[in-house]
């Protein structure tokens, strides 16, 4: 699994040979514990012979076309519906629930929004839960996911069956929407690059 410490720019700027001698030869060394040496090699030897062509000296966009064909693969979020029981799972603390202020406070009856708030070790999650009108998902759940990594799927998955009943991409910032009927669900947050899900156990929607 390629090193992903190992910035692509800094892949080129080695095989296009814009390293010093002693950047190169460190670098070397440390592509012998990756899976990139590959790929460094075919991108030294195209870029090479893009330079060696006589015949028509290659323009910026052919070397940027060239050099697209072996850029690493992002890794990609399992797809709706597929088990993420393969994953590392994280279980998070849950750290602020708005409905326990509530009841402190005094209040009684029927809560039409409120939110959660997570903790682990790959980071932090806050949900705002509110009621739809929607006939088939009564619930709306608006969250945003912070830590180093970014998350690449959020799902909810049932408690009764273990099926995933909704998910969603979070955006640039984490923020991610979902809805759902009532009922009990476990809420996990996927990392692909870490191959780890933080899960969140009993959320309940009701």
């Amino acid at each position: 699994m390629p090193d992903p410490a190992i910035p692509f720019a800094t892949l080129v700027a080695y095989a296009s040979g814009e390293m010093t001698p002693a950047e190169a030869a460190a670098f070397e060394r440390r592509l012998t514990t990756t899976g990139l040496s590959t790929v460094a090699t075919r991108l030294r030897e195209i870029i090479t012979t893009l330079r060696r062509d006589d015949s028509e000296a290659p323009t910026e966009a052919a070397v940027r076309r060239a050099l697209a064909e072996f850029r690493p693969t992002p890794a990609t979020a399992t797809p709706m519906g597929t088990p993420l029981a393969a994953l590392r799972r994280i279980v998070a603390e849950l750290v602020f629930d708005s409905r326990r202020q509530t009841t402190l406070a005094g209040f009684r009856g029927g809560v039409a929004a409120y939110q959660l708030g997570f903790e682990s070790t790959l980071g932090r999650v806050g949900v705002q839960i509110s009621e739809t009108k929607a006939r088939d998902a009564g619930w709306r759940l608006r969250g945003q996911v912070l830590g180093e990594e970014r998350p690449s799927r959020v799902a909810l998955v049932s408690q009764v069956d273990d099926t995933v009943v909704a998910d969603a991409t979070p955006d640039e910032t984490g923020q991610f929407t979902m809805d759902a009927a009532t009922g009990s669900y476990e809420l996990l947050v996927e990392f692909v690059e870490s191959d780890c899900v933080i899960v969140m156990p009993e959320v309940e929607l009701s």
